[in-house]
């Protein structure tokens, strides 16, 4: 054990930006209005020798982008639906892009969002939820709904869920 030694640094940053309210021009606000952007890096770095002193080392990175906005308030004023997006690679062979849309509906909403991962050297996956707020009485139901496929099996799993919740 005398000649094992091992060595690790790794850091992580990340700025995510939020936008005032009429921040941008009314003409790109009808369209799009931004809400908040996002950027993360992060890299690591770790050296290792065993007992009969071979030295092995390892890196890797981790990096993101995103942004959230409401779109096409033109058409449905303050009732638009608001769109996120985003772009990970959490490592050097992995990456995922994943959006959501929050639609209002009424005096509730109604969520979409898809997600896919794409790996190298192995099977990628892919899921789809949707969701439903609504209040109803003196409470909120909602309900939602999530496929994905298994990337280890390569089975589609599909999940389910209504509930009513009443404030106490």
């Amino acid at each position: 054990l005398e000649n094992q030694k091992q060595k690790s640094t790794s850091y992580n940053v990340g700025l995510r930006a939020t936008f005032p309210d009429n921040m941008f021009p009314e003409w790109m606000r009808r369209v799009l209005d931004p809400k908040s952007v996002n950027a993360s890096f992060g890299q690591s770095e770790s050296t290792f020798q065993n007992v009969q002193g071979d030295t092995f080392t390892n890196s890797d990175r981790r990096r993101g982008i995103g942004g959230q906005g409401q779109v096409l308030r033109a058409m449905f004023g303050n009732n638009a639906p608001t769109v996120g997006v985003q772009y990970f690679e959490p490592n050097k062979y992995d990456k995922q892009i994943s959006g959501n849309v929050n639609i209002p509906v009424g005096e509730g909403n109604l969520d979409l969002s898809a997600k896919r991962e794409m790996n190298e050297g192995r099977d990628n996956s892919e899921s789809f939820k949707a969701g439903l707020n609504y209040p109803v009485g003196v409470g909120n139901i909602s309900a939602e709904g999530e496929f994905y496929r298994d990337p280890e099996t390569g089975q589609n799993e599909n999940r389910g869920m209504v509930r009513y919740r009443i404030p106490i």
